[in-house]
């Protein structure tokens, strides 16, 4: 059974980290705020609207990404280095038998009706709202305990409907992200990485058939 990891959510929202790319995934977001940290075997990019001081070790380990809190950050050990892409992230889509398309994925936070006048009618929304949902199950970490089977798997989920518009010979792909993107983790022991896989997939979509956004009647 997951269990929720008791720290700060990280969320796609305003003023929460917001992860614009994993390096070989098709996210895009224009800023010239984007910076990058190659850290734990992965590579991500998020916005930071400032980072800390230049250490001792000639480098920059914090991300500042929230003005209105700016005690909040995320760290990176290596350092926060300037993104720069010289190609927007992206990846090619066929659309039609002529023609090639680029095809880019942001993700934005959804908005939700959360007022109903009648039962029935938050009931038939949440309903045909899950019928939209897909997720990304993302495994973040691994900690294997010294001298045994066991393992602790940390991982999250992202649930989002998504939206489809064309700019200028462009697919956009929006996804409207419903959930906070909080840590959770698992016990796993005698696992092979597939079971590993198979139980927090199995988490993960037990998460998201109890998931319900609060509705007001």
């Amino acid at each position: 059974m997951a269990e929720e990891v008791k720290t700060k959510p990280i969320a796609l929202g305003i003023g929460i980290f917001i992860l614009l790319a994993l390096v070989g995934t098709t996210y895009l977001i224009q800023t010239d705020n984007a910076y990058m940290c190659s850290d734990n075997n992965q590579t991500i990019i998020g916005l930071c609207f400032k980072l800390s001081a230049i250490n001792s070790d000639g480098i920059q380990t914090r991300c500042y990404y929230n003005e209105s809190t700016p005690t909040y950050y995320k760290n990176c050990k290596i350092g926060w280095i300037k993104y720069k892409e010289k190609s927007v992230i992206g990846e090619k889509s066929v659309i039609g038998e002529e023609v090639n398309m680029t095809t880019y994925i942001e993700y934005t936070k959804a908005s939700l009706q959360t007022d109903f006048a009648r039962k029935i009618d938050a009931e038939e929304y949440v309903v045909n709202l899950k019928k939209e949902i897909k997720s990304n199950v993302t495994v973040l970490r691994t900690e294997q305990y010294p001298f045994s089977n066991e393992k602790r798997i940390y991982w999250n989920v992202i649930m989002y409907t998504e939206l489809f518009r064309e700019e200028n010979k462009t697919i956009i792909v929006t996804r409207e992200v419903l959930n906070e993107e909080t840590l959770y983790s698992t016990f796993i022991e005698n696992a092979t990485d597939v079971q590993v896989n198979e139980t927090i997939n199995k988490n993960a979509m037990e998460y998201i058939s109890r998931w319900t956004p609060s509705i007001i009647i």
